[in-house]
């Protein structure tokens, strides 16, 4: 009998796997004219180590506050959450010059900041000089980690830039309100990469000045509220669509919840109280399916499992509500969620 059960346990699991001071929002989807058989609308609420109220790109070091910066922010260049590659964001193209020394982008007109208390209770239009000035700050105020591991040794003139030695960053170049030139110290292949992550988000020349608005930024979600977890909302001016003009992210709301442990995540996850729950490993997941093997099972299974390593010695699974889509692949240690669909 025992031998009977851990085998259809097995059977179960093999195929479920091949498939953040500035109120909680009810989960309910709303539905917009899509297009192209997309779903918009829902709430998503997610796990992650820590959440307070720092929004500043500058501190984005861990990943609790990148996993919240990537949803916020927006720099020059995005990574497509299904593939990984390098895709446009701020940026709507750029070309590669000094034989890969220096990178020249053109920024997308009518890419906008989130409205704010900053702009009159209104939004602004990103330009060359934003950009300038949010690496600016990234050199002076970033922590040395962060600093090395973005700018520094890389951009041409960071390291002076940041210890005083000169006033202007050199690397940095505005060529006009739309086109940016950034000069790097050598070719670097990995560099554009490098731009996708929070800590490069673009944020308002001017606006941290005295502490400046911590909650303005240009990415695909705004602020809501702070209280036991982060509330992010949909921009409603985001630039990036999809293929049929649905305008990027889906969700409304997407939610993130401190919680430290997988015990804890788990726990929180059956109890509702969480959407999706990353990186387990094979021993509690062995665990999972025997309590919970009929909401994985059945032609329409409540829960879905699924791989996330190709490594056969170490792997680590998602599981999730089974009528998110478009979760994408996860990468550097946190998701994108701007594209998640919820079916109806």
């Amino acid at each position: 009998m025992k031998t009977s059960k851990t085998f259809a346990l097995l059977l179960i699991f093999s195929i479920v796997v091949t498939f953040f001071g500035c109120e909680r929002t009810e989960k309910q989807i709303e539905v917009r004219s899509p297009k192209g058989g997309a779903v918009l609308g829902g709430a998503l609420t997610v796990a992650v180590a820590n959440v307070d109220n720092q929004l500043n790109p500058t501190s984005m070091s861990s990943l609790s506050s990148a996993a919240v910066g990537i949803h916020f922010h927006e720099g020059l260049l995005r990574l497509d959450p299904n593939t990984s590659q390098l895709v446009p964001a701020v940026a709507e193209s750029w070309s590669i010059v000094d034989g890969g020394a220096a990178y020249v982008f053109n920024l997308r007109k009518g890419a906008k900041f989130h409205a704010s208390e900053f702009f009159g209770n209104r939004s602004r239009e990103i330009t060359a000089k934003d950009v300038v000035y949010s690496y600016s700050r990234l050199a002076r105020i970033a922590n040395d980690q962060l600093f090395l591991s973005t700018l520094g040794g890389k951009v041409l003139g960071a390291n002076g830039f940041r210890v005083g030695e000169d006033a202007r960053f050199e690397g940095l170049v505005v060529i006009d309100d739309y086109t940016l030139e950034i000069k790097l110290t050598e070719p670097n292949s990995s560099f554009l990469h490098l731009l996708t992550q929070p800590a490069f988000g673009i944020v308002p020349k001017g606006s941290a000045d005295s502490d400046g608005d911590p909650c303005v930024g240009a990415g695909p979600f705004m602020f809501s509220s702070i209280k036991e977890e982060l509330v992010l909302v949909k921009n409603q001016d985001y630039h990036l669509k999809d293929e049929f003009g649905n305008r990027y992210p889906y969700l409304d709301t997407l939610s993130f919840v401190g919680l430290k442990s997988n015990s804890e995540r788990l726990q929180a996850f059956f109890d509702g109280k969480i959407d999706i729950i990353s990186g387990l490993e094979l021993d509690p997941v062995r665990a999972i399916l025997e309590q919970h093997v009929a909401e994985f099972s059945g032609k329409n299974p409540r829960l879905t499992m699924k791989r996330e390593t190709e490594n056969a010695s170490y792997e680590t699974y998602t599981i999730y509500r089974s009528e998110l889509r478009n979760l994408g692949t996860g990468f550097m240690g946190y998701s994108d969620y701007s594209r998640v669909q919820i079916e109806q």
